[in-house]
């Protein structure tokens, strides 16, 4: 649908919705958006497909992960689950288009981390480290100006600028093969990709090897006890008949590690040692998340 014809069909469902008493919110979309393929519309963790499908006799419907797909009236409108809790961060998480999905490939690719619905995570041999739910804190990570989120954009190109000005950033990163593999929504969104290839600036930013990510990240986001965390599910790895109850993980012991290579870092500015607490590579990380 254009314009024209999106909102007049968008308002027939936010009345519906508002009929039922059902708190919704419909994330941002860049300003000179035009053309309209599908929409997303948050609503409450306690609402039902079985809800859903009775408002507006859907012709399809079905639920995976806290998202209930459904076509209303031929159009696409994925109906998003949120806890009043993380509401905040689940509206501004899927505006701006494809922002999320950009995002999450930088992530990936610069410090084997997800940025997901449910906040920035490390993922290590299927284990899931939870790093933070604070938006802020994730934009402020990969150095984005956070208040371009809730200042908005006004096209599409100013988002891609947006996620090239991160020093982590790298052209090689951002590919097709990348944007169809990390977004769920693919062919609704293959016309930005499309374009956000076109346009790309061909830049190399700043790469960290595993150790330095490491450190970085345990530095970023102290409260997260990442390393206490990630020195955890090392050894149950490597000791799988280790109870929990055993594994005694000295804090002071991995500041001290932590201070010395940040120290030895700064010095020599050559690749951090940390095998006694990482001795994995690349290959050895999966980041599929279901």
């Amino acid at each position: 649908m254009n314009k024209k014809e999106f909102i007049p069909f968008l308002k027939t469902i936010s009345d519906k919705l508002d009929k039922e008493e059902i708190e919704h919110e419909i994330p941002f979309c860049h300003i000179d958006k035009i053309d309209f393929n599908n929409i997303l519309i948050i609503i409450p963790d306690h609402i039902q497909s079985f809800d859903i499908g009775k408002i507006f006799n859907c012709t399809d419907i079905k639920e995976k992960e806290g998202i209930i797909t459904t076509t209303i009236d031929d159009f696409p409108v994925d109906f998003i689950k949120s806890s009043t809790e993380n509401w905040y961060y689940t509206f501004f998480y899927y505006s701006w288009n494809i922002m999320p999905v950009l995002l999450d490939v930088l992530a990936k690719h610069s410090f084997n981390l997800r940025y997901t619905k449910n906040g920035l995570k490390y993922i290590y041999n299927n284990k899931t480290i939870d790093i933070t739910k604070n938006m802020k804190d994730i934009f402020d990570f990969f150095e984005l100006k956070f208040h371009m989120i809730n200042n908005g954009f006004t096209s599409d190109y100013m988002i891609f600028n947006f996620i090239a000005s991160s020093p982590f950033y790298n052209t090689e990163y951002f590919t097709m093969e990348n944007f169809e593999k990390y977004d769920k929504n693919f062919k609704y969104n293959k016309l930005y990709y499309e374009k956000f290839i076109q346009h790309k600036p061909d830049i190399e930013g700043e790469k960290k090897t595993i150790e330095e990510q490491i450190v970085y990240i345990d530095v970023c986001f102290h409260s997260s006890k990442f390393l206490e965390k990630l020195s955890r599910i090392q050894l149950k790895d490597e000791f799988p008949k280790l109870k929990d109850k055993d594994i005694i993980i000295n804090p002071k012991s991995l500041e001290e590690l932590k201070s010395e290579k940040e120290e030895e870092y700064k010095k020599s500015r050559k690749k951090i040692n940390l095998r006694k607490i990482v001795d994995k590579t690349d290959d050895d990380m999966r980041f599929d998340i279901e």
